[in-house]
């Protein structure tokens, strides 16, 4: 499905330059560029469910600000001292720190929210060619590094946040 949304955020950048519809063409261009990346987290998230039915009703229930409380969570992470304060189950499946990957990806997942809302809420913003262009590099730069990590003990710790709507467990707690 994200590869659909990428070639669709592509298309509408190579639109008609002075279409009356421009400025509408490039605000979907950037939201579509956001839903690529959250379709693709998504998916790899509910791929901890066997089941082919209960997979797909839990990732309709996986919440854009649960992904976004662990995005911001996990780039803030990339100063060794913040990482201190990590908790379960990070900790213990990465160990010492998160990778540069990872750390791109959440602040790529961070600006492309702020930016779907915009386009897709803020009239008064003005949106060019450049602007729709950098979402939608930086959703395909986020996407080829998700590929890169998301088997990886740190990938699962992300999935593994992301299914617990951004919970993380403190330490010496069971809840």
């Amino acid at each position: 499905m994200h590869d659909g949304f990428i070639r669709i955020a592509r298309s509408a950048l190579d639109g008609n330059r002075d279409s009356p519809t421009r400025e509408s063409e490039l605000r979907r261009c950037i939201s579509t560029a956001y839903y690529a990346l959250f379709h693709y987290l998504i998916c790899d998230t509910a791929s901890f469910i066997s089941d082919t039915y209960l997979r797909s009703a839990y990732a309709r229930t996986i919440n854009h600000a649960n992904v976004l409380t662990v995005a911001k969570t996990v780039a803030g992470w990339k100063h060794p001292n913040n990482f201190k304060n990590a908790t379960e189950p990070y900790k213990s499946l990465v160990g010492d720190g998160v990778t540069v990957d990872l750390v791109d990806l959440c602040e790529a997942f961070v600006f492309l929210q702020g930016e779907r809302i915009e386009s897709d809420y803020n009239t008064t913003s003005v949106f060019d060619e450049l602007r729709a262009l950098t979402a939608v590099e930086r959703a395909e730069d986020a996407i080829n590094r998700w590929s890169r990590i998301k088997s990886t003990n740190e990938g699962k710790a992300f999935m593994m946040l992301v299914f617990m709507n951004g919970r993380e467990r403190k330490q010496g707690t069971t809840q």
